[in-house]
C-alpha cells in the first residue's frame, strides 16, 4: 500500500477515461460592432436553461428593457419574455426550432432561380489561449453566386475568426454534424445549393466579417464590416433565480412595451433570435 494517495481532478479523470467533459454554468458577454455601431449581448447558460439580454437600442425602448429566458426541453421549450422595467412577463411554448406551437405557417413561394453558395474554411495553424481554452485561427471565405432567374444578391464574405470546441457549451446548445450558419436576407426565394469544404470552425470567441454585396443593376458594390468579440467568458455556478421570472413580476398576455413598437418589435426580434438558437 503506497504511503500517499493520488487524487485526480475531475477534468484529468475524464481525460484519462476518454470521457468528454460536460459544460457547466456559463456567462458569456459579447460585444458586436456592425458598420461602426456597437452593442453588448449577455447570455447565461445553466443545464437546459438560457437567459439572453442585450443593450441594443433596436431591442429596447426607453423605460422598457427586455430579457428572454428559455427552458429547453426534449421536444418543446418554455419561453419567458420579461420587461425588466415594467416588471411584467409573458410566456409561450415553442418547438425545438424556436417556433411558437400556435404559429401559423405561411410558406414563401419559391422563385425559379437558384443560388450556389461556396464556403471554404482553412485552419491557419495558429493557436491562442483565450479564457483558459485553446482557440484555433480559422479563415472562412464564402461566395454566393446567383444563377439565371435568381431573386438573390451576389456577395463575397471573408470571416477571420478564433474558435474553440463546441464542448464548452451545454450539450443542447451544440450543433450536430458539419454546421453552416446560413442567413439569406432580402427577397431571396431561390433554391439554395451549399458547397462546404475545409475544417469545422466551432464556437467563435472573436471574428471579423467583411462582406461585399454586388447588385444586378450595375450599381456600386456595398461593403459591410461586423466585428464580434467575447469580452467575458465566466465558468462557474450561477444564481438559479436568473432563469425564472421574479416573484414580484406580473404575468400578462402581452407586454405593455409591445404597443410602442410598430411594425417590427423587439418581441419579434427576440423570437427570431431564439429561432436561430434552436434551428
Amino acid at each position: 500500500m503506497p504511503a500517499s494517495i493520488l487524487v485526480l481532478s475531475s477534468a484529468v479523470l475524464l481525460a484519462f477515461l476518454n470521457i468528454p467533459a460536460t459544460a457547466g454554468d456559463l456567462k458569456i458577454v459579447t460585444r458586436q460592432t456592425v458598420n461602426g455601431r456597437a452593442y453588448t449581448t449577455t447570455q447565461y447558460f445553466s443545464a437546459s436553461s438560457l437567459r439572453f439580454q442585450t443593450d441594443s437600442g433596436s431591442d429596447n425602448v426607453e423605460g422598457h428593457h427586455l430579457a428572454t429566458i428559455v427552458h429547453h426541453g426534449d421536444t418543446t421549450s418554455q419561453n419567458f419574455q420579461l420587461d425588466l422595467d415594467a416588471r411584467e412577463y409573458t410566456t409561450y411554448e415553442t418547438d425545438k426550432r424556436g417556433i411558437s406551437l400556435n404559429a401559423k405557417s405561411y410558406p414563401a413561394r419559391p422563385s425559379e432561380g437558384r443560388m450556389d453558395i461556396w464556403i471554404e474554411s482553412k485552419d491557419t495553424g495558429e493557436r491562442r489561449q483565450m479564457f483558459g481554452h485553446t482557440a484555433r485561427h480559422i479563415i472562412t471565405t464564402e461566395k454566393r453566386v446567383p444563377g439565371a432567374g435568381s431573386s438573390c444578391t451576389a456577395s463575397e464574405t471573408e470571416t477571420d475568426g478564433w474558435y474553440v470546441d463546441y464542448s464548452i457549451l451545454p450539450e443542447w446548445r451544440r450543433p450536430t454534424g458539419h454546421t453552416i450558419n446560413l442567413v439569406v436576407g432580402g427577397n431571396c426565394r431561390d433554391k439554395i445549393e451549399v458547397h462546404r469544404s475545409g475544417v469545422e470552425t466551432g464556437f467563435a470567441l472573436e471574428r471579423k466579417d467583411t462582406s461585399i454585396y454586388r447588385g444586378t443593376d450595375g450599381s456600386q458594390p456595398v461593403t459591410s464590416v461586423s466585428v464580434m468579440e467575447v469580452v467575458e467568458f465566466s465558468e462557474g455556478p450561477l444564481d438559479p433565480a436568473l432563469f425564472e421570472p421574479p416573484s414580484d413580476f406580473r404575468r400578462v398576455n402581452e407586454l405593455t412595451s409591445m404597443n410602442k413598437f410598430q411594425p417590427r418589435t423587439p418581441w419579434q426580434k427576440v423570437k427570431n433570435w431564439v429561432s436561430e438558437i434552436f434551428r
